[in-house]
C-alpha cells in the first residue's frame, strides 16, 4: 500500500504516467483542472487546444502513429458534446483513444447543475466502454481498465466520466458540501446535512490509501493455426496472388518495418489503404495504386489484411434480409468461375430497390463476387431475387 495521493486528479495522472502517456490533449475547464495540473506535475505535456474535437482528433492521431492509446480530457456537458464527431472517427478507425470527461458533482447530477447533462446516451454508442466513476478510490482502476479495453481485441475509444467532486482534495470537497448544506436548525436542514455528509463519506470511503498502478498486458489477437495453414496453402497454389493491406495491419506501429520487410520477401503485388499507406515508401515495385477493381477480378487469391471483410448492419427498413450459410454450395456452383462473397450477419436495407440494384450489378460481373441475399419472411420481393440469381 502507498500513501494517498493529494487529490483525485493525482490518481488519474499516476495511471497516465504508468501507461507511458506523453501528451494529454485538452481544452481546459474547471471540471477537469486537477487532472491537468497533476499531469503537468508528472512531466506529461498538456496540450491546450481551441476545440474539444481537436483534442480527440489529436489523441486519435497520436494513437495511430505510436501504437499507444492517445488521451484527451474535456470538460462536462458541452465539452463532451463537442467531441462526438472525433470520437466517432476514432471508433470507425478502430483507434485506441481514452477520453476522460468531466461531470457535474455527484450529488447534483440531474438537478440542473452547471453543464450537467446525461452523458451516457450521448457517448456510449461511439465507444467500446463507458465507465462512470462514483468513488475516489475507483478512479485509478477505471483508468487502468480503460487502457486495457482500448487496446484489447479490436482497438477503439473508451470513455471515463470523472465527476468534479472526485477530483479535488477531500478537505475542499467536504467544505463545499458543508457550505451547500447550510446551518439551519429545522428538520429539513438537518436531514439535508445528514444526507450530504453520508454522500461525501461514501465518495471518499477507502481513499485513505491506494494500490500501485497496474498496467495490464494485452495480447494481439492471432488467427488460428488451421486458418494460417489454409492461407499459406492458398498462396502457394496461386498464380495471380494479390495483397490488400489496411489500417489494422499496422496497429502495432513498432512492427511496421517488419511487416514491410515480410511483404517485400513474399513478392506479391499489394494495395495499401488507410494508415497502411506509405508502408512500402513511394516507389516500391510491388506497390499498386490504380485499377484495384480490375486487379481484384483478375487475381486468383486475395489476402486481405487489416481491412473489414464483412458488411455491417445499416439503417433498417420494414423488410429484413439475412445471408444464410447453408447456401454456400449453391453459391459456389453459381460462381464457379470466380470468388464468392458471403456475409454471415444480419443486414437490413432501407428499401427493396437498393437490394435489387445490388443484386443486378453483382450478377452482371462475370467474375463476381456475388452477394446472395434471401428474405427472412415471404414477400413479393422473393420472386425478383430468384429471377436475378
Amino acid at each position: 500500500m502507498t500513501a494517498s495521493p493529494r487529490h483525485g486528479g493525482d490518481r488519474v495522472a499516476d495511471v497516465l504516467r504508468a501507461h507511458g502517456v506523453r501528451c494529454l490533449f485538452t481544452l481546459c475547464g474547471g471540471h477537469i483542472s486537477p487532472i491537468l495540473s497533476a499531469a503537468k506535475a508528472r512531466g506529461i505535456r498538456v496540450v491546450d487546444v481551441r476545440d474539444e474535437a481537436t483534442a480527440v482528433f489529436a489523441a486519435d492521431a497520436t494513437a495511430r502513429l505510436s501504437g499507444l492509446p492517445g488521451v484527451a480530457a474535456v470538460t462536462a456537458g458541452p465539452g463532451i458534446a463537442n467531441t462526438i464527431t472525433a470520437l466517432k472517427n476514432a471508433q470507425l478507425a478502430q483507434s485506441p483513444v481514452i477520453l476522460i470527461g468531466g461531470a457535474a458533482p455527484t450529488a447534483l447530477q440531474g438537478r440542473g447543475a452547471l453543464q450537467d447533462i446525461d452523458q451516457r446516451p450521448l457517448v456510449e454508442p461511439h465507444v467500446k466502454l463507458f465507465r462512470k466513476v462514483v468513488q475516489v478510490r475507483a478512479l485509478g482502476p477505471a483508468l487502468e481498465e480503460a487502457f486495457e479495453v482500448a487496446r484489447s481485441g479490436v482497438p477503439g475509444p473508451v470513455f471515463v466520466e470523472c465527476p468534479v467532486d472526485l477530483l479535488y482534495d477531500e478537505a475542499s470537497i467536504r467544505q463545499w458540501y458543508a457550505d451547500a448544506a447550510g446551518k439551519g436548525k429545522g428538520i429539513a436542514d438537518r436531514a439535508l446535512r445528514f444526507y450530504l455528509n453520508r454522500h461525501v463519506r461514501r465518495m471518499f470511503e477507502g481513499s485513505a490509501s491506494s494500490e500501485p498502478v497496474r498496467v495490464h498486458a494485452v495480447t494481439t489477437p492471432r488467427a488460428p493455426e488451421n486458418a494460417l495453414r489454409s492461407a499459406r496453402a492458398a498462396l502457394d497454389k496461386a498464380q495471380r496472388p494479390l495483397f490488400v493491406i489496411g489500417s489494422q495491419a499496422v496497429v502495432q506501429a513498432a512492427q511496421a518495418n517488419a511487416l514491410a520487410a515480410a511483404v517485400a520477401r513474399l513478392g506479391v503485388p499489394v494495395y495499401l489503404s488507410g494508415m497502411a499507406r506509405g508502408l512500402l515508401g513511394r516507389d516500391h515495385p510491388l506497390l499498386l495504386r490504380h485499377q484495384r477493381r480490375h486487379a481484384l477480378r483478375e487475381a486468383d487469391c486475395v489476402l486481405l489484411a487489416g481491412e473489414a471483410a464483412a458488411v455491417p448492419p445499416v439503417a433498417a427498413g420494414d423488410i429484413q434480409y439475412r445471408v444464410v450459410e447453408e447456401i454456400v454450395d449453391l453459391v459456389e456452383t453459381l460462381c464457379a468461375s470466380g470468388p464468392v462473397l458471403l456475409v454471415a450477419e444480419d443486414i437490413q436495407w432501407a428499401d427493396s430497390a437498393s437490394l435489387l440494384a445490388i443484386l443486378s450489378v453483382a450478377r452482371r460481373l462475370t467474375l463476381a463476387p456475388l452477394l446472395v441475399v434471401v428474405t427472412s419472411r415471404p414477400s413479393p420481393l422473393s420472386a425478383e431475387v430468384v429471377r436475378l440469381l
